[in-house]
């Protein structure tokens, strides 16, 4: 914000009086303005077979610790039952369209329950569209959510300890495609075997349609991918993690502020015409996301009064960070992490019923 003022040789207004007109705003505005925006530009958005293409994960962030964010809720992650870390943690739940590279939605959380976030997701939806979710989310009240939003999913299902249906399919070598039901809701399975490591995935979908053959749903599934790196777009790009606001109004602000910034670029980058995201092919050309972010926000005045007379540099910059990437290139089999991560007694806190010591 001070390098916008000092490029454009404005008064820099000092850090006090910023913050306390920010205090007379509400979070509120910069959600609808951002999601506004996005509405504007959904016929532009591409398609695959007539379907927006969604991916849904989760993401955690530390916040600042202050008395206005412990009263609204938010605390540390637990490390044993009486200690917890330090700087209260916020949780998101994010929905991404994996085509165009926006985000779609996303619920911001005191605690981390990513299903009911998911869920509370899948009504805002376009009946035309598709969810992909990973291994955590397939249950009962997924299928019942879709179902009354009458909208789709592909979601990935656990072979081990989940769904007895889904385990014995799985176990059994020759069974390829299976439909199966779920408190009187259809199912289909499909049954996926990698060729070197003969590790089995089933993944489950309500899209009983004649194209959604093993291999599309195979390519559509892993381009949840990309709900991934958008996080690292979140962390590395936006640098959601640095907030300077000590109030949750504040947090939010930044939140939804950069949001719309990240939207904008990539909406930018889908109007140029220049990067064409197809699930039908592995290998694609994807512009660098960092550097085309820091060039708007550079050039975020001159794009308010007029885009046009600098349209042809932005282009340009496209060209230039466009990069081959390679869907599918993972040959190791993942490793979970353990949750039982230890922190340093210093950086965590003692809590007994409603107190608190450090």
């Amino acid at each position: 914000m001070l390098r916008t003022f000092r490029q454009h040789k404005l008064t820099v207004p000092s850090k006090a009086a910023f913050s306390k007109f920010r205090k007379r705003v509400s979070w509120r505005f910069f959600r609808d303005l951002s999601f506004l925006f996005l509405n504007r530009v959904n016929n532009d958005r591409s398609k695959y077979y007539g379907f927006y293409v969604y991916a849904t994960d989760g993401f955690e962030t530390e916040i600042t610790r202050s008395s206005d964010i412990l009263k609204a809720g938010f605390s540390g992650r637990s490390t044993g039952s009486l200690r917890q870390t330090y700087y209260p943690r916020l949780y998101m739940v994010h929905t991404w369209d994996v085509i165009n590279g926006l985000t779609k939605d996303i619920v911001l959380q005191t605690r981390n329950e990513e299903i009911r976030a998911a869920l509370e997701i899948i009504p805002r939806l376009e009946k035309n569209s598709i969810s992909l979710y990973d291994r955590l989310y397939f249950c009962r009240r997924l299928l019942n959510e879709h179902a009354m939003a009458e909208n789709f999913y592909i979601a990935r299902c656990k072979t081990e300890g989940g769904h007895q249906e889904i385990q014995d399919f799985a176990k059994n070598e020759k069974l390829r495609v299976q439909v199966i039901e779920i408190d009187g809701i259809k199912v289909k399975l499909f049954k996926i075997v990698h060729r070197e490591t003969k590790l089995v995935m089933v993944l489950a979908t309500n899209l009983f349609f004649d194209w959604a053959d093993h291999n599309t749903i195979y390519k559509l599934y892993w381009t949840r991918w990309e709900v991934e790196t958008s996080f690292k777009d979140f962390v590395m790009s936006m640098k959601i993690e640095d907030f300077h606001a000590k109030d949750i109004n504040g947090i939010k602000q930044e939140i939804y502020a950069r949001l719309w910034l990240m939207n904008f670029t990539r909406i930018m980058i889908m109007k140029s015409g220049r990067v064409h995201l197809n699930p039908e092919n592995r290998t694609y050309r994807k512009p660098n996301y960092k550097i085309l972010y820091s060039w708007v926000s550079d050039h975020l005045k001159r794009i308010i009064e007029g885009f046009t007379d600098i349209w042809n540099e932005f282009v340009e910059t496209i060209e230039i960070t466009m990069e081959k990437r390679k869907r599918r290139s993972r040959r190791y089999p993942r490793e979970l992490k353990y949750s039982g991560k230890r922190y340093p007694q210093n950086s965590t806190i003692i809590t007994i019923g409603d107190y608190q010591m450090t």
